[in-house]
């Protein structure tokens, strides 16, 4: 269980992969019945391109395996500042009241998990990348054999990046 907050600011142009999650940032094992009670919230403030993938959840930002009986009460934020120059993002942002992202090509489950937090993307910059993937469970599932089941999202979401072509 995690009762404090997570905040993961980052201030430069360009970085690889980021994972934030309340209680696991990236996880490559199973998940079963941890807690996070505390805010989990990521904000990005930089000039010029703002690039690669962000994922941020409750529970974990990456899962690579199955997730059971978890559960999100704290607020998961992720924010761009703009600091008045042209700020653009690219590839995905994903964010999720659970899981922010499931790895694609596995065969995952997501099962008996909830979500009682607000889920957010407050976005300054431009959304001209790829995506965004917002969700009170997860943000974004690959395509493969992955399953959400008797998950139940009883938080608030918003998400006011959109894309620009």
């Amino acid at each position: 269980t995690n009762n404090a907050a997570v905040n993961y600011t980052v201030n430069v142009a360009t970085y690889n992969q980021i994972a934030v999650g309340g209680v696991v940032g990236y996880a490559k094992i199973a998940i079963n019945d941890l807690e996070n009670n505390g805010s989990v919230y990521s904000t990005i403030s930089v000039k010029g391109l703002i690039s690669k993938n962000l994922y941020l959840g409750g529970v974990t930002g990456l899962v690579e395996n199955n997730v059971s009986a978890s559960t999100n009460n704290g607020r998961v934020l992720f924010q761009t500042v703009n600091d008045g120059s042209d700020a653009t993002l690219h590839y995905w942002t994903c964010i999720g009241g659970i899981v922010g992202h499931v790895i694609k090509s596995k065969e995952i489950t997501i099962d008996g998990c909830t979500n009682n937090g607000f889920v957010g993307y407050d976005a300054a910059a431009k959304g001209n990348g790829r995506a965004s993937a917002i969700g009170g469970i997860a943000g974004l599932v690959n395509a493969g054999i992955n399953t959400i089941k008797n998950c139940i999202n009883n938080g608030f979401i918003f998400n006011n990046n959109f894309k620009i072509s």
